[in-house]
């Protein structure tokens, strides 16, 4: 889809085969449809995480989650440029009805994976699973930001080898602070 500023309901439709006042017929707002293209991807990687909890033996620790809960990123970079536009830009376009709609079926989701969660990583407690999985998305948010830098300064850090910590792998990153997440709710530093 490009940027978010790029989308338009114009090349929406164009891209669907249809006119922009049929895409108009079914969403009010560009915003409200990415909120239903956000929805089903998180619903993809929702099941994704959750067969993948399911399907596993015994107990998982701290690396072999993060390891887990990172491959199920792989192949959603639109999911992730979705969820970093969500509290910044959709949310404020969308009315109260949708919006609610939509918190209620994400925090089901949540609190249903987030058990799923606590069931195969025994060192969390309740309601752990829920907290990992916010704390997870503001790192994936922030991270997401930090790995797709604009062209010039790519530029700026290829021309200076003294600014390659600007480089940042999103994958390497994301498993690596993950793995830190858990660790900490391992050693009981999540304790309230």
């Amino acid at each position: 889809m490009g940027t978010y500023e790029s989308t338009t309901m114009a090349g929406i439709g164009q891209r669907a085969g249809v006119s922009k006042a049929t895409v108009y017929l079914y969403f009010d707002t560009k915003e409200q449809l990415l909120l239903e293209i956000l929805r089903e991807k998180l619903e993809s990687w929702f099941s994704a995480i959750d067969a993948a909890l399911d399907a596993s033996f015994g107990s998982w620790s701290s690396d072999r989650a993060a390891r887990e809960i990172a491959l199920s990123f792989e192949g959603r970079r639109s999911l992730v440029r979705l969820l970093s536009a969500l509290e910044a830009v959709i949310e404020y376009n969308v009315d109260v009805d949708t919006l609610r709609v939509f918190k209620r079926w994400l925090a089901g989701r949540m609190t249903a994976t987030g058990q799923r969660l606590e069931r195969r990583i025994t060192f969390l407690r309740p309601g752990d699973g829920v907290r990992i999985l916010v704390q997870m998305r503001a790192f994936l948010l922030g991270l997401a930001v930090m790995t797709s830098p604009s062209p010039a300064v790519e530029r700026v850090i290829a021309d200076d080898r003294t600014l390659s910590m600007f480089a940042l792998d999103f994958d390497r990153e994301f498993t690596d602070g993950l793995r830190t997440l858990l660790r900490g709710y391992e050693a009981g530093g999540a304790a309230t």
